[in-house]
């Protein structure tokens, strides 16, 4: 009986602390004490307190190079050489108000995606491994 409630205890917590949240381009399950907004088709989700946020866009880009827009993204940021991994995906590192970000860059099947993830105490890494893996296309 008490696997039973210890059980029952653990999945109400687990199933209480993300939830799926709905954007214009995509969906993704944000933690419940993190806060998501979208505006101009960029997604913005900050950890409580501001100590770590995750940005994301999505475009439409049919005709373009992943790696020149990569470069581009870049240099208008001051960041550090772009580079790929073994599925296509470029990231490179910024730095902004003292505040280290790290972006991430793929185009699949036309649609530009760019990811932001500032995280300086790096205690939020899981929650948004998490919430990354959990990101879908809508």
């Amino acid at each position: 009986m008490k696997n039973i409630a210890l059980a029952l205890a653990l999945s109400l917590l687990i199933s209480g602390t993300a939830f799926a949240h709905d954007f214009s381009k995509f969906s993704m399950d944000i933690p419940k004490d993190w806060h998501a907004m979208e505006e101009n088709g960029v997604v913005a989700v900050t950890a409580p307190g501001n100590e770590a946020a995750i940005s994301i866009a999505a475009e439409k880009m049919e005709k373009a190079n992943i790696d020149v827009v990569a470069k581009a993204f870049s240099q208008k940021l001051e960041g550090t050489e772009p580079k790929a991994d073994d599925k296509g995906v470029y990231s490179f590192s910024f730095t902004r108000d003292g505040v280290k970000s790290t972006c991430f860059c793929s185009l699949e099947d036309g649609e530009f995606l760019l990811i932001t993830v500032t995280d300086p105490t790096g205690r939020h890494i899981a929650a948004i491994r998490n919430m990354l893996t959990t990101l879908k296309k809508r």
